[in-house]
């Protein structure tokens, strides 16, 4: 974090007190998910919830969004369960870093964005029968906000 990559292979310091088992990695390394998810699943879980800043490529979001596919390919992989928890606190931070949609439009494309990339997976959570999207919030959103982003 904030360090340069080559620095980190160099030195192998990071921004933390603690240093991971496995040493500093790169969160899109395909290997590391797949250890991950092997851990994950020997640990006893049947799945896991991911935090997600949506799919808008401003800040690191499009970063992040890259590896949380990856991330849900790798448990898809190994047959865990999984879905997203959405920051919608996010929408309100793409906005003040450039994106011109509304809130509402930014939630309205989040919401579609889970749907057409992962609610017909069938280890996608579901409770009831029916698929659960989590938000984390509301930080940013309102009510109008909440609405759209059911309809997507």
């Amino acid at each position: 974090m904030n360090g340069a990559a080559e620095q980190v292979r160099r030195t192998g310091k990071i921004a933390s007190h603690f240093q991971p088992s496995i040493g500093p990695y790169d969160s899109a390394d395909e290997d590391v998910i797949r250890l991950q998810m092997v851990l994950i699943k020997r640990s006893g879980f049947d799945g896991l919830l991911v935090d997600w800043y949506g799919p808008k490529r401003v800040l690191d979001y499009g970063e992040i969004d890259d590896r949380v596919v990856k991330i849900m390919k790798g448990a898809e992989r190994e047959g865990l369960q999984f879905a997203v928890v959405y920051e919608d606190q996010s929408a309100k931070h793409a906005r003040e870093n450039g994106a011109q949609e509304s809130l509402g439009q930014l939630a309205h494309d989040a919401s579609r964005t889970i749907a057409d990339r992962w609610l017909s997976n069938k280890l996608w959570i579901k409770l009831g029968g029916r698929p659960i999207v989590l938000v984390f919030g509301p930080q940013a959103f309102g009510e109008a906000e909440f609405v759209q982003f059911r309809q997507g």
